[in-house]
């Protein structure tokens, strides 16, 4: 995966997109409310809200 950039008027926004195998194995669809947690410099926890 690769951090992607977009620019909404002068804010500017990263973000990446989540592989659909990756998603399916989750159970996460349109709409899935997930969170996102720091644990360290080089690793985020996902927690998909159920």
């Amino acid at each position: 995966m690769r951090v992607q950039e977009r620019k909404i008027g002068k804010y500017r926004q990263l973000y990446v997109t989540l592989p659909a195998k990756i998603c399916e194995a989750m159970g996460i669809e349109k709409g899935t409310e997930v969170s996102i947690s720091i644990a360290g410099r080089d690793s985020l926890l996902l927690k998909v809200q159920r």
